[in-house]
């Protein structure tokens, strides 16, 4: 209950700025669609939860949330997951959004799957190493970060989009390796192994702070 209510929090107090991002997200989803550049939907379902979980964390550090949130029996553990909310929502809208478009690119079933779930992971992954940073050095700081991901990942988009049909028929073929697909299937546990010890991490911080 705790976590549900943390969540109902954010959502209340930020419920203009969920909306225009949903309406951003929609707008250029369409457009890169009708444009071919498929491969900005991805970039783009891991950025808008780290702009709204960051807009999160700003809210808190002004209302000095923290404080009175722990004031309550609220653990630690629901705080940080609570702040994954907007993360796993855009994720599964992103990963969602992936599996529906990539059958037109001709990519075999288990290929279109692997992306899939490649991109939910990622999405995750970009926000864990994230958290401890934020929680470690406050908003201000931790805003920092968020922008220069933004800037890493728009750099990405823009160097990457027209080799986007290239690069996926490359990973296709490549994966299509068992030696490949073991590989890939590693690195994927490697991430969820990262995405746990970050937020562990980041529990042992709020842990290690008094308030």
């Amino acid at each position: 209950y705790a976590m549900k209510a943390l969540i109902l929090k954010d959502i209340a107090t930020m419920k203009k700025t969920i909306l225009l991002c949903l309406l951003l997200f929609a707008g250029i989803c369409i457009y890169s669609i009708q444009k071919g550049s498929t491969l900005v939907i991805p970039f783009l379902s891991a950025m808008l939860p780290l702009a709204l979980t960051g807009i999160s964390f700003g809210y808190d550090a002004r209302s000095n949330f923290t404080q009175y949130a722990f004031s309550m029996p609220i653990t630690k553990t629901s705080f940080v997951l609570s702040k994954f909310f907007f993360v796993a929502v855009f994720a599964l809208i992103g990963s969602l959004a992936v599996f529906l478009l990539l059958p037109n690119s001709g990519l075999p079933f288990t290929m279109r799957l692997f992306l899939t779930l490649l991109n939910f992971v990622a999405v995750f992954l970009l926000a864990a190493i994230q958290f401890p940073l934020s929680f470690q050095f406050g908003a201000e700081k931790g805003r920092l970060v968020f922008m220069l991901t933004y800037f890493l990942g728009f750099c990405l988009i823009s160097q990457f989009k027209e080799a986007g049909s290239w690069l996926l028929r490359t990973a296709s073929d490549a994966i299509s390796s068992p030696s490949v697909s073991l590989l890939a299937a590693g690195l994927l546990l490697l991430a969820l192994l990262v995405i746990f010890l970050c937020i562990r991490i980041s529990i042992r911080i709020l842990e290690k702070k008094e308030y």
